[in-house]
């Protein structure tokens, strides 16, 4: 079951990536099927209690996050929230958010913006449009590092 709860989610996730890169507008449907599939990835490898515990953190932390991006578009950028940030970026945290237990999901949260940041920065010049794909991207971070993790075994992702 894990095996193929981590392809499908695996293929849910570059559906994510490819739609988000190609037309900047991702499917709900697809946000929807990635949200199951990482809470069954994350079940799967703990407790009913555990998650609950985790999802709840980590979802506070989400729209910790969103109120204080709102502020910092509203107030210091004199922008709309959407203007700022896609909907689909705003799922993706959420995506995350039911994936991982508190520690990882932060740490592995922070990563993906930092690598969204540097892949943005390199294909930018590449792009016909010059806003960030941050759903997309942090798609591709979350598969390389489920696939790379289930491959390699480096850590238990879902221990902490």
């Amino acid at each position: 079951m894990t095996t193929l709860s981590l392809i499908i989610t695996s293929v849910t996730l570059g559906g994510i990536a490819f739609q988000d890169f190609k037309e900047r507008q991702v499917t709900g449907l697809l946000f929807l099927l990635a949200f199951i599939g990482l809470v069954i990835l994350h079940y799967s490898n703990s407790n009913y209690i555990q998650l609950s515990l985790s999802m709840a953190i980590n979802l506070g932390v989400v729209i910790l996050l969103s109120v204080i991006l709102y502020v910092y578009a509203t107030m210091v950028l004199k922008k709309q929230l959407s203007e700022s940030i896609g909907l689909g970026d705003l799922f993706m945290f959420g995506c995350m958010a039911v994936a991982f237990p508190t520690i990882s999901f932060l740490t592995l949260f922070s990563f993906s913006i930092i690598f969204s940041f540097i892949v943005f920065k390199i294909l930018e010049g590449s792009l016909k449009v010059k806003t960030v794909p941050l759903a997309g991207l942090q798609a591709v971070f979350l598969v390389l590092v489920l696939l790379s993790n289930a491959i390699f075994k480096f850590s238990n992702l879902y221990v902490l």
